[in-house]
């Protein structure tokens, strides 16, 4: 009986040590790339992501957002899917100005063609009626 007991207590291990395993794959390890944006029920348009460092357990990412090409800045956590990036304007009168926060999760979406993709919120601080929380979705073109 004993032996059953050790036997058992070993198989659920390894069970929970596969399980693991698994689960760490459940994030894409990069975030690199052009990325199709659509935040707050605007039409479509394109972020970069252009840098990820190698850090742990955080990666720093940088890269530009929207057609003035404003910089972007902030992490990536691979182990749970966690982003976040701040966008600096590139309006020379306000530049380097922090005047949105993104903040989502990063996943696989489907089967077959994995698109990898992001969902979650941003702030906005652009003042008057443009001020607030919305919504927005990405995802990373399949190459």
């Amino acid at each position: 009986m004993r032996k059953f007991l050790t036997l058992c207590s070993v198989a659920g291990i390894s069970s929970l040590i596969a399980a693991g395993s698994a689960l760490a794959a459940a994030y894409p390890t990069s975030v690199l790339g052009t990325w199709t944006i659509r935040a707050n029920d605007t039409q479509p348009f394109t972020f970069t992501v252009q840098t990820q460092s190698s850090d742990a357990p955080c990666a720093v990412i940088t890269g530009v957002l929207g057609a003035p090409n404003d910089t972007i800045a902030g992490y990536y956590c691979p182990a749970t899917g966690l982003v976040s990036f701040e966008r600096n304007s590139s309006n020379p009168t306000v530049l380097g100005g922090t005047f949105q926060i993104f903040s989502g999760q990063a996943s696989w979406a489907g089967s077959g063609n994995i698109t990898t993709q992001i969902t979650g919120n941003f702030t906005n601080y652009g003042g008057g009626d443009n001020t607030g929380a919305f919504s927005f979705s990405a995802y990373l073109p399949v190459p």
